[in-house]
């Protein structure tokens, strides 16, 4: 039997939809501006900071690495450089000097394990190299393990004279896909004191 006593049911949708409707449309405009003050926020920040980060990597291998100017846009991925030398910290001979480079990056593929440029474009590269001799390069130095702190250095043992085997097969894959190359007016300069 019914209950006498029971409201009626109402089976129209209530004030509460709407409610929640316009709830999550206030939090994605906002979540949208946030992203929008983001993006705008690393672009007024970038140049300023760049060269900072690019100073700092480049010293952690007792290199200096300076540019004139940089243009970048991170929506569309186009990157234009002047003027990069790269040189030892203590100074001397510059190992590298690029004049200009542009390249277009894909910026879907920044996500993936293989970033793709579509279009890298060299124009006016010299490149320095220094073969010591006792066989060693200069800029080799700068990319050798350091030694642990805290431990002293240990006389290295004398080493039986290696067996030469002949050389494998080299594996030269880019760790990024190139589509298009373009270089103009690149110089090696090799100096050999071997």
């Amino acid at each position: 039997m019914s209950d006498p006593v029971a409201a009626p049911r109402n089976d129209t949708p209530g004030p509460t939809a709407p409610r929640r409707r316009r709830r999550w449309l206030r939090r994605s405009a906002y979540l949208l501006a946030a992203l929008v003050l983001l993006v705008v926020a690393a672009r007024i920040a970038l140049p300023f900071v760049l060269p900072s980060i690019v100073d700092k990597l480049a010293s952690a291998y007792g290199l200096r690495c300076e540019y004139e100017r940089l243009s970048l846009s991170i929506l569309t991925g186009d990157v234009e450089i002047w003027h990069v030398i790269v040189r030892p910290e203590e100074g001397g001979q510059e190992y590298v000097h690029l004049e200009y480079a542009r390249i277009d990056v894909d910026m879907g593929s920044l996500l993936t394990s293989q970033p793709r440029f579509r279009r890298v474009e060299v124009d006016g590269l010299d490149v320095h190299v220094h073969r010591h001799a006792d066989g060693t390069f200069a800029f080799a130095r700068h990319f050798a393990a350091p030694p642990i702190a805290g431990e002293p250095e240990a006389e290295p043992e004398p080493q039986p004279e290696p067996v030469v085997e002949p050389p494998s097969t080299f594996d030269l894959t880019l760790p990024v896909r190139v589509d298009a190359l373009r270089l103009q007016h690149v110089e090696l300069h090799l100096r050999d004191d071997h």
